[in-house]
């Protein structure tokens, strides 16, 4: 297939969608022809390579990839499985790819618009965007769309070589495109520094690259599934990451139907469909797009569309509670302060109390004196806190758990002589069971699933045992009531969907949707 990219225009508006083919410039703009082959076609593989011939004018964006060398990547080992798309550029030396791709956009007209706006940033922060990329050696750059709970949300990422304090503080949001490109371009409203990369972007959407996540990175993913060779490696400037079936309703952003049609024709029978392109300067072959068809095979790691589901959510509130004192269902909650208050359903306010710290994202209710009086139990940092109807804390709490708690607690008195135990989900992902003195019961064996634990565990009963029912983001997990390994965890289409509904019925028969769509039997042991 041979390409005249003076038509790029007309043919931008063949396949792509309106938003979509408004952007065709770069494409006119990348060579004067590209031609592909296609060379593999097979059940789990299809494969185009192709090459870029253009005069010699800097104007040409595929001219300037001759004189840059690639350097290694190592986006996907950070990147999450679920990724929806990532675009990473790899470069071996910062100072060289800013001189040749200054000459592309001065070709171009467009490098005194970018001068003026980088001096602007040296004014404004002390440091312009050539002087921050130098001091930190810049070697990887990556704009992605990652997992936001059932949504996605953009990121940018850099990969520096050195440490420096300053540079490392410049607002990446800010310098990345100006330099790399607009691609790179991103609402700048959290950082973190992590596994070597400053990243930058959505709230939610960095916290999740926090280390006590435990993620499962998109090279493992592509590794398990034997996909390991679609993400080039060393020799590769640049290469753009698109996962359609991590989120189907992008195509219809993307194309056009009669695309769209095709696309989801090849989808049909797949859990994923990976594509990568890639550019790689110096290679037999300038350009490559790969595809990968993964079925869903049984592999945990191929779940469709909801393993992407890792970022755990704190429940804000508010929490009903009952004040025993005037048998009413009142709202308990915390401000943004951190003030602890109480109020009316209709939103009156009963009672307000500092306190110092967020609260876990759960409320429990106890009779803890055994008088018929409730107290509401809840948790902040490590520690489980007890405070009455009135706004009096409660003694001796606050009691310490010993590791941090992100959801919890929830209360039972199994002996029915309030004796009660508090469950709770630790930031380590493991679910811990204490009585109210913080001590684990010596049957308590803990259950920590290699899968993102989602919520607090749900208590099954059935013919008079007790399980727990624990929400991951691969699917529901059913434990003994001691804990321990999974007493029931099928595989392939038949485990349970974590989303589905768990029903008991009276005669102990229990029941949940998998994978398959069916409804089938938990058997429990």
């Amino acid at each position: 297939m041979l390409v005249n990219h003076s038509y790029s225009g007309k043919l931008a508006l063949s396949f792509l969608a309106r938003n979509f083919s408004i952007k065709s410039g770069f494409i006119k703009s990348f060579a004067e022809w590209t031609s592909f082959r296609l060379s593999t076609d097979s059940e789990k593989r299809v494969t185009l390579e192709g090459d870029a011939f253009s005069t010699s004018s800097t104007k040409f964006f595929s001219n300037m990839l001759g004189s840059v060398v690639a350097g290694p990547t190592t986006a996907a080992n950070i990147l999450p499985n679920g990724t929806l798309d990532a675009s990473v550029l790899a470069i071996d030396n910062v100072e060289s790819f800013i001189q040749e791709y200054n000459k592309y956009l001065d070709a171009s007209g467009k490098l005194d618009k970018r001068n003026s706006a980088a001096a602007a940033l040296g004014k404004k922060y002390g440091i312009t965007p050539a002087q921050w990329a130098k001091r930190l050696n810049i070697k990887e750059v990556c704009a992605a769309s990652v997992p936001v709970g059932d949504k996605f949300a953009n990121i940018v990422m850099v990969r520096p070589t050195n440490q420096d304090a300053a540079a490392s503080e410049m607002p990446v949001a800010e310098y990345a495109p100006l330099l790399f490109g607009d691609i790179f371009t991103v609402q700048d409203t959290a950082r973190v520094v992590t596994d070597g990369w400053i990243i930058t972007g959505d709230a939610l959407a960095v916290k999740s690259f926090t280390p006590s996540k435990g993620r499962r990175t998109l090279s493992s993913f592509l590794s398990d599934n034997g996909a390991s060779g679609l993400i080039p490696g060393d020799g590769a400037l640049f290469y753009n990451y698109y996962s359609p079936s991590a989120d189907p309703s992008t195509l219809t952003n993307i194309f056009k139907p009669a695309v769209v049609g095709s696309a989801t024709r090849m989808m049909e029978g797949l859990s994923h469909l990976p594509v990568v392109f890639s550019l790689n300067p110096g290679k037999s072959h300038l350009m490559k797009l790969d595809i990968a068809k993964i079925k869903f095979a049984g592999s945990k790691d191929e779940v469709p569309a909801l393993s992407r589901d890792t970022v755990v959510v704190i429940p804000k509130g508010p929490f009903k509670v009952k004040n025993c004192g005037t048998g009413k269902m009142n709202l308990f909650s915390q401000q943004t302060n951190n003030y602890l208050v109480l109020k009316e359903l209709d939103g009156k306010g009963i009672w307000g109390v500092p306190f110092s710290a967020p609260i876990c994202g759960a409320v429990a209710q106890i009779d803890y004196f055994a008088n018929g009086k409730i107290q509401f139990l809840f948790a902040s940092g490590s520690s489980l806190y007890l405070i009455d109807r009135l706004g009096r804390f409660v003694k001796p709490f606050p009691v310490d758990l010993g590791k941090p708690i992100l959801i919890g607690p929830d209360a039972y008195d199994f002996t029915g002589a309030h004796g009660y135990t508090a469950v709770v989900l630790h930031n380590d992902n493991t679910i811990g069971m204490y009585d109210l003195h913080g001590k684990t019961p010596a049957s308590w064996k803990g259950i920590r699933p290699e899968d993102t634990v989602k919520a607090l565990p749900e208590l099954i009963r059935v013919k008079g045992k007790r399980y727990w029912a624990v929400r991951t983001s691969t699917k529901i997990l059913f434990y003994g009531f001691d804990g321990g390994k999974p007493v029931f965890d099928p595989q392939g289409d038949k485990m349970i969907r974590p989303d589905s509904k768990i029903t008991v019925s009276d005669d102990g028969k229990v029941t949940a949707v998998c994978y398959d769509g069916k409804e089938r039997t938990v058997k429990l042991n």
